[in-house]
């Protein structure tokens, strides 16, 4: 019995729209898109020194010098205000929020930058190759991948679609069957296309997916929960699928980290 070896990951660098971005690519197409605005500072990743200036029930607001201040949650508890404590970011600051920190681990050197693009899909793909000089078709499956997060929509089979609208208070995804046939045949497909654009976009927080029907039927709902779960389980941000309202409506949360694509484009 012959054991087919795991394709290798690439990962190639380039400017798009002004735009540090980081393309991962593995047989031939595009697995995940990390991208730093131009004009903003990246703060995820970073190793630093924070002082507590306001101590909360289960979170702090901490100063972590010219960086601003950050919220740590879940706090220690051997802290009072005032104490000095070696941060992680591991969150960028949301729109209208404060980045996120946890406590860094002991062994963690004193202070490190925050990650480059490059460092960001290496996180997420160690071991993975860095391209030089991407193929012609890497080049077109980036280029291809790009223009398709350009706008909120993205094709499905048959004229099919998603309608992906990033909100203050979550990500709206909108099924739309066009002339595909059978809703649980619809719905398999928004769930493997919304899988390959919660990391091409970088999608974070609370995804609510509007599928296709009201999919009452009790096997309908438990196999469309099961193939979430199952489509998202190796995404490296981690995914969880917390259930289908009687609406009809999917609800999934994936951690936030970097930037999404919509919010690099538009800092």
């Amino acid at each position: 019995m012959s054991i087919t070896a795991p394709s290798i990951i690439r990962i190639a660098r380039l400017s798009h729209e002004g735009m540090d971005v980081a393309a991962a690519l593995r047989d031939g197409g595009v697995t995940d898109i990390y991208a730093i605005p131009a004009k903003a500072v990246p703060l995820y990743g970073m190793v630093t020194l924070g002082r507590i200036e306001r101590l909360m029930a289960k979170s702090a607001i901490v100063d972590i010098g010219s960086a601003g201040q950050a919220w740590l949650a879940p706090t220690p508890g051997d802290m009072a205000a005032g104490d000095t404590l070696k941060l992680r970011v591991v969150a960028e600051a949301a729109p209208g929020k404060l980045p996120r920190i946890l406590r860094a681990e002991d062994d963690a050197q004193e202070t490190r930058p925050a990650l480059t693009v490059l460092e960001r899909a290496l996180e997420d793909h160690p071991g993975a190759i860095i391209l030089e000089s991407p193929s012609e078709e890497d080049e077109t499956a980036i280029e291809n991948a790009l223009r398709e997060i350009s706008t909120p929509y993205a094709p499905l089979p048959e004229g099919g679609s998603l309608m992906i609208e990033p909100t203050s208070a979550l990500v709206a995804v909108d099924v739309n069957a066009g002339s595909m046939r059978g809703l649980n045949a619809v719905n398999a497909a928004a769930v493997k296309a919304l899988a390959r654009h919660m990391r091409w976009r970088q999608l974070c927080g609370l995804i609510v997916m509007d599928c296709a029907g009201s999919i009452t039927n009790a096997a309908n709902r438990a196999s469309l929960l099961d193939l979430l779960k199952s489509t998202f389980a190796d995404d490296p941000a981690g995914v969880h699928v917390h259930g289908l309202s009687k609406l009809g409506l999917a609800e999934i949360t994936r951690t936030r980290r970097g930037w999404s694509w919509h919010e690099a484009r538009h800092l």
